[in-house]
């Protein structure tokens, strides 16, 4: 990731030409790990 020029490794998302890190990033992972678990328990129930 580019701040001010400055390179930095850190976790993000792309989304659509925009970044999305830090705190945001963490809820954002944190959400769709929460999707994915309701997505595999359906898939498993056969639902």
């Amino acid at each position: 990731m580019n701040i001010r020029g400055i390179e930095i490794d850190v976790p993000y998302f792309d989304i659509s030409g925009h970044q999305i890190w830090g705190a945001t990033a963490m809820i954002l992972n944190e959400f769709i790990e929460i999707l994915n678990n309701i997505k595999n328990k359906k898939n498993l129930s056969g639902i």
